[in-house]
């Protein structure tokens, strides 16, 4: 998309973090949120985690998807703390 001259928008990277989101690579998440944010697309704060910030831009609250991957697997909460934000 970037060799044919034209700029990725923020619906460009939504679509790509809500795929990687589903296929559970989070890495390139946080790398895709990492680039949004040198574009000037996002905002992102020392303190706060790119994989919370990516979970916004989809427009799902972190701490519901937390919850809900606790629940789903009968986990304690504070086993994703760390990695959530």
């Amino acid at each position: 998309m970037i060799d044919s001259g034209t700029t990725p928008d923020i619906l460009t990277f939504r679509v790509l973090i809500a795929g990687y989101c589903k296929s559970r690579r989070f890495d390139k998440v946080k790398s895709l949120v990492c680039e949004m944010e040198s574009r000037g697309l996002v905002k992102l704060s020392s303190l706060e985690n790119p994989l919370s910030k990516a979970f916004q831009i989809l427009g799902l609250n972190p701490l519901s998807v937390r919850l809900k991957r606790d629940n789903d697997k009968k986990l304690f909460k504070a086993e994703f703390f760390d990695e959530m934000g």
